[in-house]
């Protein structure tokens, strides 16, 4: 009760209150939002350095290599929870197993 009322007197004049007048300390990680059915979205603007990225295409290995790179990397930011680095790429843990898989499976041969 006292969350509510404290959110309500937080809150923007004539606006719904929302999860950052309810929780005002926390943020969501990357810019992320919550949506009217408290689905946490990301951040709609992700900024990448294209020129980076072709670059690192040309330095070798082509864009298997940047995608091999990219999973493994997403992997070991959540310390080996395959469900947490899927979230990370924007991915279900099944398509992530699966393209890890494809990866091993195309290292192998």
């Amino acid at each position: 009760e006292n969350l509510i009322e404290r959110a309500v007197i937080l809150s923007r004049p004539n606006l719904a209150v929302d999860a950052k007048d309810l929780f005002p300390g926390v943020g969501l990680p990357g810019g992320a939002t919550v949506d009217r059915a408290g689905q946490i979205r990301p951040a709609s603007a992700m900024t990448i350095d294209c020129g980076s990225l072709l670059d690192q295409l040309q330095g070798g290995g082509g864009l298997d290599a940047l995608e091999r790179a990219l999973l493994h990397e997403a992997v070991d930011r959540a310390n080996g929870n395959l469900s947490a680095a899927a979230r990370l790429l924007g991915l279900t843990r099944a398509q992530l197993s699966y393209r890890l898989n494809r990866k091993q499976d195309q290292e192998d041969a």
